[in-house]
């Protein structure tokens, strides 16, 4: 194949590859709407079962926990600021430092709801798998 017909397939295919991922997308907003409108974290339908999960994710404020631990655990502040976190495990393994003193530091983020798509275990091609 020449590479003008090669980048031309590609481009047609990857034209149609991200409108098919736009739809999707689309498709997979409008599935979690429905489901959190009917207050429903599982949804199945003939062999296909959807199960919308919520992700908590936190995040260091590492900022924060550097200014509060600078001066008594200097060897855990790095030059460009960072936490060692392998040094701060640690600290609070050998209870040098509380667990306490890290949670004023979680900055807590919204949580990601996942939406997952698959056939039920046991079914293949719409039939049990016992017929």
């Amino acid at each position: 194949m020449e590479l003008n017909d090669i980048v031309k397939k590609y481009f047609k295919q990857n034209t149609e590859l991200n409108k098919r991922q736009k739809e999707v997308l689309q498709l997979g907003s409008e599935i979690k709407n429905a489901l959190s409108k009917e207050n429903l974290s599982e949804y199945e339908v003939d062999d296909i079962v959807v199960t919308l999960t919520t992700i908590n994710r936190d995040i260091l404020d590492e900022d924060g926990l550097i200014a509060e631990i600078r001066e008594q655990f200097p060897s855990v502040v790095k030059t460009k600021e960072y936490i060692d976190m392998d040094a701060l495990e640690n600290l609070v393994y050998t209870r040098q430092i509380s667990p306490d003193v890290m949670a004023k530091f979680i900055i807590k983020k919204e949580p990601t709801i996942r939406l997952n798509i698959k056939k039920r275990k046991g079914k293949e091609n719409g039939k049990d798998n016992n017929d």
